[in-house]
């Protein structure tokens, strides 16, 4: 296909809401971050279990992996984590899917109700998805049919469609208190009114294949519920290989087939008219593939796929079919070839029809597993955009569109909204325009729209009542990121409030929880690694990062650090800052907040070399030795461990010079005692560089600005201190290892200030 390609390849997190941008579209994090469960069934699941995920318009989504069913909300709601509910799907010897589940509130109920159906016809049904155990089941009797779809038609239950195209109505009902499930095969009636679709579908277009009578593929299953709220009337499209059936459902009434015809035919028709000479003038030699339907005003749009059989090219087309009238249509109200197309190899051509179809009201999505192709409508035969999702396992799991936003779900990078390049979904929610920050801002002007908290309301609520004050200073925090700065004022004030005459005060309750707040930030469990979740505590984690992988889940840290600092300054508690003790010497609090600061800057760097340098991992195991710290578990490496405890980074460095020393006195080869001992003072100096030039570039950011903290002493960075804390034994180590080995080694140590 010759398309404008656009790849997102890169990492992606509710952190940073722009994740790729093409010419005409950007692709954005769309809602909450995703929950704990979910992340983990599609990450780690077996390559041999099918995943699957169906997004509903109602607000809704869940992910099916096995016989696990998980749901939860998604949607820019007050919640920054969502909770997923869990249910088990009946047994199968076949592979479940997330198109035979369907998740609904019923009238008069708080909590959704849940319907699934195994591929060979068994309905469990669930009242509430947030009581697991309490399900009712009941048998579709399919003869030996597979299921393909169910259809959520409330107040009328779910059609379930097979994938020869038979129809089932689903039905939960609850009488004296106890639910059940019906299932109804639907039929078209008998007689001449009843047969009056089918009939005239023969006389207008002939009658339909016989093929098609004794079994049809289904392609797709639409429905359409009446702008009327008091008829409860659906209207229900029926999509196979050469039909299309339209049902009406009204409440009190039998279903009714209002037609069918050969829609096959007129794709046909349609295509040699538009493009006479590609496909040669004979219908014949065209075969024709129903690819999806999609609902729209006044009837239907179809995505179909043709080729000749003197070529190897795959031709794609949206066709609508106008389906307001109780007759069938003799012809699409608009019928447009596309101009990009498929080549078929050795052919395989399943590739090239594995698209689905999405529609808003002025653009058209067509989508498989690794891309989506976006397409303005009306369509002016224009190359379409094409947006890849490339990154190292990624898939898109489904695509759904909500209040007219088309969403799609990333393996990697989550929920995702893709809107042409001068909207944003806040444009469509709220109906004002909000600026999307560009993914390449300065980190000292972030804005909360970048940077998204995991706490719950009933977390942060707690949180706000609760007596220690680093808590409370978090709730702060988390309600400055969340845009309520009144509240996040209000606790500031009652935690610490403001002094007449101001005093040095060494240590200080508001300095210490400043530090600890600022601490635990930077040392905090990534939110959407699953493997963390038995060890995180309710309440006590912001969980500022939502990926998977170390490297993000670092620059995660590092920008909810920096939008840490926007609110200490903002909410006017930099300028109190006075000094605490720190190494042994009293230093300005500001600065100890830059030390954090360069440590997530060291272990971004320290992370980047590691593929190059097999000894860094070997230090990292070393250190966690050193520290006693437990194996790893449920799945968590050594470098999880490590990286996730950002103010300890330094102890590699450590390591790795005594490492050095050992190596030394060993009796190794000289050339190998000298190759080793460059190594280390590359790895280390590449490090230490990188955090003198962040210490230089930021020096006014973490100026202290507070009276009480002028004429302190002469401040003794990290990378030059003594002790345990500071790097200074190590670059003595260094050193002597250059003097001992002086014909060898030709390294410069740079004074570190």
């Amino acid at each position: 296909m010759l398309v404008r390609r656009f790849s997102v390849s890169g990492r992606s997190t509710q952190a940073s809401q722009i994740v790729c941008k093409s010419l005409r579209y950007v692709v954005e994090n769309y809602g909450t971050t995703l929950p704990v469960l979910v992340t983990e069934a599609s990450t780690f699941a077996d390559r041999n279990t099918a995943v699957s995920v169906n997004i509903s318009s109602n607000g809704w989504a869940w992910l099916v992996c096995g016989r696990r069913l998980l749901i939860w909300q998604y949607g820019h709601t007050s919640q920054r984590h969502n909770h997923c509910h869990e249910l088990t799907l009946p047994p199968s010897d076949l592979a479940h899917k997330a198109h035979l589940v369907a998740v609904y509130v019923a009238e008069g109920r708080e909590n959704p109700s849940c319907i699934a159906v195994s591929p060979e016809g068994t309905v469990r049904y669930w009242p509430s998805i947030t009581h697991a155990g309490t399900s009712v089941e009941e048998s579709a009797d399919l003869h030996g049919q597979e299921c393909d779809s169910l259809t959520d038609i409330a107040p009328h239950g779910c059609v379930l469609a097979t994938t020869t195209s038979t129809l089932v109505l689903v039905n939960p009902q609850v009488s004296a208190g106890r639910h059940s499930v019906t299932c109804r095969t639907l039929k078209a009636p008998q007689g001449w009114l009843g047969g009056l679709g089918r009939r005239m579908s023969s006389l207008i277009f002939g009658a339909l294949p016989t093929s098609q009578v004794t079994e049809t593929k289904l392609v797709k299953v639409a429905a359409v519920d009446s702008k009327d709220y008091n008829s409860q009337e659906w209207q229900v499209y029926v999509l196979s290989d050469h039909s299309l059936q339209k049902w009406l459902l009204t409440t009190g009434e039998s279903e009714r087939l209002l037609y069918e015809f050969d829609v096959k035919r007129l794709v046909r028709e349609a295509l040699l008219e538009e493009r006479w000479e590609t496909f040669g003038g004979n219908s014949t030699e065209v075969e024709v593939w129903m690819l999806d339907m999609q609902p729209t005003d006044g009837g239907v749009v179809i995505l179909v796929a043709a080729n000749v059989h003197t070529s190897n090219d795959v031709w794609y087309a949206l066709a609508k079919a106008p389906t307001d009238d109780l007759i069938p249509p003799t012809r699409f109200a608009w019928f447009n070839t596309l101009k990009n197309k498929g080549f078929c190899h050795d052919g395989d051509i399943s590739e090239l029809l594995a698209y689905q179809l999405l529609l808003t009201k002025d653009t058209a999505y067509l989508f498989n597993n690794y891309l989506v192709a976006a397409l303005s409508l009306p369509y002016r035969f224009e190359d379409w955009d094409t947006i890849e999702f490339l990154a190292v396992g990624d898939k898109i799991l489904g695509g759904s569109v909500c209040r007219n936003i088309p969403l799609f779900l990333s393996k990697v990078h989550g929920l995702v909204s893709i809107l042409p390049s001068d909207c944003s979904p806040f444009d469509i929610l709220n109906s004002s325009n909000m600026s999307i920050a560009d993914s390449t801002m300065a980190l000292s002007d972030l804005t909360s729209s970048q940077f998204h908290v995991t706490v719950t309301e009933a977390d942060l609520e707690e949180m706000t009542l609760n007596n220690d004050s680093s808590t409370r200073l978090k709730a702060a925090f988390i309600n400055y990121v969340n845009k309520n700065i009144a509240k996040s004022e209000q606790i500031v004030e009652e935690v610490f409030p403001v002094d007449d005459e101001p005093v040095i005060d060494l240590d200080a309750a508001l300095d210490t929880v400043v530090l600890s707040v600022g601490q635990d930030l930077v040392n905090d469990m990534p939110a959407g690694d699953p493997r963390w979740a038995e060890q995180r505590i309710p309440g006590s984690s912001i969980g500022s990062s939502a990926s998977l992988q170390i490297l993000h889940q670092l620059e995660d840290k590092q920008k909810a650090f920096h939008m840490y600092l926007n609110f200490l300054k903002d909410i006017k508690l930099w300028d109190r800052l006075s000094a605490v003790s720190n190494r042994g010497l009293v230093m300005p609090t500001s600065y100890v907040l830059g030390e954090y600061a360069e440590k997530i800057r060291a272990a971004i760097v320290l992370y980047s070399l590691q593929q190059e340098h097999a000894m860094i991992e070997t230090a990292i195991k070393r250190v966690l030795a050193e520290q006693k710290e437990k194996q790893p578990h449920l799945g968590l490496s050594h470098q999880d461990l490590f990286y996730r405890q950002v103010t300890e980074v330094h102890r590699v460095l450590q390591v790795l010079a005594k490492c050095c020393n050992d190596l030394i006195h060993s009796d190794r080869r000289p050339q190998e005692v000298t190759d080793m001992v460059s190594e280390t003072n590359s790895v280390i100096l590449n490090v230490l560089q990188q955090v003198v030039q962040f210490r230089q570039e930021k020096v006014v950011i973490f100026s202290p600005r507070s009276k009480l903290s002028a004429g302190i002493g002469e401040y003794l960075p990290w990378t030059t201190a003594p002790g345990k804390r500071g790097l200074q034994e190590a670059l003595t180590t260094l050193r002597q290892a250059r003097d001992r080995d002086r014909k060898f080694c030709k390294l410069v140590i740079f004074e570190l200030t």
